[in-house]
């Protein structure tokens, strides 16, 4: 019940700065219900824009936080690609897709 209250926006993706070789997600999480969410979590599967029930997802993130009633929160989650950063899309070109895990 909570997936329709929960966005995931401002998609950014970036090396990590401890090791070239991982990316980061960078992220803002919405909760747009009047509830307090206390151990939200969720996986996040990042498609291209082009999506087709042939293509393969562009990888995967997940994530674990709390959030107050109508706040955003920027976070950062290990991005799970076969993909090199620059094989990646650009932002406008991404779809993300939110599975609620936890409450």
């Amino acid at each position: 019940p909570l997936q329709r209250y929960i966005e995931v926006s401002g998609l950014r993706f970036m090396e990590n700065e401890k090791n070239k070789n991982k990316i980061d997600a960078h992220f803002v999480l919405t909760n747009h219900s009047d509830a307090d969410l206390t151990g939200l979590a969720g996986n996040v599967t990042i498609w291209g824009r082009t999506q087709k029930s042939e293509e393969d997802a562009q990888g995967t993130f997940t994530f674990l936080t709390d959030l107050k009633p109508g706040e955003s929160k920027e976070l950062t989650a290990p991005f799970d690609t076969k993909l090199k950063i620059y094989e990646l899309p650009d932002w406008q070109n991404i779809n993300a897709d939110l599975q609620i895990t936890a409450p």
